[in-house]
């Protein structure tokens, strides 16, 4: 009799934990994915800077790089390690201006054409609004993309570049890029950010 006492009391502690138990971290970690893609989507006013390193066949360079982002208006600054040569590029969608170290102004309708002008590096700038921030851009709906076990972005592949995250930095709740890795052809681009606000 004890022993069946001793059962059900058993049995009633298991059923209790199990309707009371928390969900999983996993299952968190999904939920949190989803209000975070659309606050990152959403998220049109930060500023971060860090180090880009670029090579190519016949380009290679390091610089250190601030962008800051107001809507669609965007300025960033790409100045070489030894400070020898620097560029501010300004603009919206459309609508872009470059001003180098020694004063001259260049316009262009688009940001990669003055940087690939003035640098010879070919750098994405257009998907790089977005993809900084750890999210597709909207415009191209054939991303492909792979989440870690945080559900973060581990590799996005979008409009013939393939972008590795290799770490990221937690800025008030929000996991935002730190280490990334970008790859078309011949081309790599390695982005090291250590500052992030927004």
């Amino acid at each position: 009799m004890h022993f069946k006492v001793f059962l059900l009391l058993i049995l009633s502690l298991c059923l209790t934990a199990c309707a009371v138990s928390k969900p999983t971290l996993e299952s968190r970690s999904n939920a949190e994915l989803q209000i975070q893609h659309k606050r990152l989507t959403a998220l049109k006013t930060f500023e971060t800077e860090g180090k880009v390193s670029f090579k190519s066949e016949h380009k290679g360079g390091i610089a250190l790089v601030y962008w800051r982002q107001e809507e669609d208006h965007y300025n960033i600054q790409i100045t070489t390690v030894l400070g020898s040569h620097a560029i501010y590029l300004s603009g919206v969608p459309g609508r872009v201006r470059l001003k180098q170290s020694n004063g001259e102004i260049l316009k262009a309708s688009s940001p990669e054409a003055l940087i690939k002008e003035t640098l010879g590096w070919d750098i994405p700038v257009s998907g790089l609004l977005y993809w900084i921030k750890g999210v597709p851009a909207p415009h191209d709906s054939k991303a492909e993309v792979v989440y870690d076990n945080l559900s973060r972005l581990k590799l996005l592949k979008q409009n013939n570049w393939s972008i590795h995250y290799e770490s990221y930095s937690e800025v008030n709740g929000l996991f935002f890029p730190k280490k990334m890795t970008l790859e078309n052809g011949p081309i790599k681009i390695k982005l090291l950010f250590n500052h992030w606000s927004y």
